[in-house]
């Protein structure tokens, strides 16, 4: 009698090798304009924001990037006050 469950014999998925992936994304990058590549920046950029404005964690993400904003203009602040503006 056979007692391997039904289970065991369905074939696992293959999954794409990340670092292919990476590196076919990063090449596609590459061979677009300059104008191109600003879209897809920017809308890159919009996806994360409406991914995090969508999650439960909303709040804490929003208190995350005030606060990488804040640092980022004391560091400008820093900057011009050392170096002129």
């Amino acid at each position: 009698m056979n007692h391997t469950p039904p289970h065991a014999e369905a074939p696992m998925p293959v999954f794409p090798d990340h670092r292919a992936v990476i590196a076919s994304d990063a090449r596609r990058f590459r061979g677009l304009s300059p104008h191109e590549r600003w879209r897809e920046l920017f809308s890159l950029r919009a996806w994360g924001k409406r991914l995090a404005e969508s999650s439960s964690r909303g709040e804490s993400i929003r208190t995350l990037d005030d606060e990488a904003e804040a640092v980022w203009q004391a560091v400008q602040r820093e900057l011009f006050a050392r170096h002129g503006d």
